[in-house]
């Protein structure tokens, strides 16, 4: 009896936790501001519809492009096939070579919880936990899809063949907005700390707007990439004017590609 008196303790405690750090500043964000929970409604219909299109979830081989492969390691290969036995360094070599010719779609999973991890943030008024996750989503989408593996972010969002350069450019100032707020300075200082201190969850309407805006261009990269990288089936998403099932224009460059 006291085991089960125990738990029950336990389970209010932290059913009162959970309602306090989450449910009420998640109910107070969308009373307070309708549009704004709509436009986050907007994106969670459209992660669940992205779900659906981009179809199984496994280890996947892209075809490899002359930039991804040099001389040595045609050779090394070669050298490996040809032989009988093979080394610690052979298998090595081979893990790095299947990490190059894999698509990472076996990621999709993950960042599709941690948009949902975002989502859950922003509503519970933990706007800074979001924009730092945001960051990390975004940084892990754009080293999924360049064709550059070293180099600065800059040049990373240059080597993806299909953004343009007006596309890169707006991708660019998103990962300038998202720096500006990665360290505990500057903007956490300024933005935050005078406005918004408190050990408990205070629903704020600028930040709370400013975090869905910044998930909106976020999540717009994230379903080009599907598209383009991941070949997402987008024939479910053509029928854009109905607003009852698919609202776009806060994805200007998803939407592009799929009047395309």
């Amino acid at each position: 009896m006291d085991e089960e008196r125990q738990m029950k303790k336990l389970k209010k405690l932290i059913s009162d936790y959970l309602k306090e750090y989450t449910l009420n500043p998640a109910m107070k964000s969308i009373e307070e501001n309708i549009f704004v929970a709509y436009k986050l409604g907007n994106i969670l219909t459209i992660l669940r519809a992205s779900e659906q299109s981009i179809g199984s979830i496994g280890f996947e081989i892209k075809p490899l492009q002359k930039s991804d492969i040099n001389k040595k390691e045609v050779e090394k290969l070669e050298d490996i096939v040809e032989r009988n036995e093979y080394s610690k360094c052979d298998i090595d070599f081979l893990m790095h070579m299947t990490s190059k010719m894999c698509s990472k779609r076996c990621l999709l999973p993950y960042l599709d919880r941690q948009v949902n991890w975002i989502v859950i943030s922003i509503i519970s008024c933990s706007y800074l936990s979001s924009i730092i996750e945001m960051r990390s989503i975004f940084e892990l989408l754009i080293n999924i899809s360049s064709t550059k593996s070293n180099g600065s972010m800059s040049e990373k969002i240059d080597a993806i063949s299909f953004f343009s350069l007006s596309d890169k450019k707006k991708i660019k100032k998103i990962w300038k907005d998202l720096c500006s707020w990665s360290h505990p300075y500057g903007k956490w200082l300024k933005n935050m700390c005078p406005i918004y201190v408190s050990h408990k969850p205070i629903y704020h309407p600028k930040h709370f707007e400013d975090c869905i805006n910044l998930l909106e261009k976020i999540f717009d990269v994230y379903l080009v990439i599907c598209k383009e990288h991941f070949k997402m089936d987008v024939s479910g998403f053509r029928n854009i004017d109905d607003k009852d099932t698919f609202d776009f224009s806060d994805f200007p460059l998803f939407q592009e590609r799929v009047k395309g």
